[in-house]
């Protein structure tokens, strides 16, 4: 009877993990040497911390034009995305809104909250009243923060950070 309860124990505290996987294939916490396109980026080190920068690349979504990864201790602890609205060299808000649903749809995948989402899909769509745009929500990826601004770039811009 108590290795059945020893079991049961160890079998509940094994599926409480603490931390949900992270986006893109990643988990939380995992070292940088871990992660096998750590090659493909530019990793930046300054004393305990590495940002890794990588362009649209897998496992990053095709949007997206620059992501990070940010390693505190040699543990990831975020992930940043951003995509922009552009046609050619030009800026495009109607890209923009493109690529946006593209992104609503990933963030709803990952569990990131409806109402919100078609909150901020509503706010854009027109330029002035999506500028400065700003939520979170909490995710099957951990916490996840949309940041949008339309007026103050060269190109409608938006920056997805997730955390654990």
């Amino acid at each position: 009877m108590k290795k059945i309860l020893l079991i049961a124990t160890l079998l509940v505290l094994y599926g409480c993990d603490s931390k949900p996987d992270a986006p893109f294939g990643l988990k939380w916490g995992q070292t940088m040497d871990s992660v096998s396109f750590i090659k493909n980026g530019k990793c930046e080190k300054k004393d305990s911390t590495a940002i890794c920068t990588f362009d649209n690349q897998k496992p990053f979504n095709t949007w997206s034009f620059s992501n990070e990864l940010k390693f505190d201790n040699d543990k990831l602890v975020e992930a940043v995305s951003v995509f922009a609205g552009t046609d050619g060299q030009n800026p495009s808000f109607e890209n923009f809104k493109q690529k946006l649903n593209y992104e609503a749809d990933f963030l709803l995948n990952n569990g990131f909250d409806k109402e919100i989402l078609s909150n901020i899909k509503q706010k854009c769509e027109d330029s002035i009243s999506c500028d400065k745009t700003s939520e979170r929500a909490k995710t099957a990826t951990g916490n996840t923060s949309i940041w949008v601004t339309t007026t103050t770039t060269r190109s409608p811009i938006a920056v997805v950070t997730f955390t654990p």
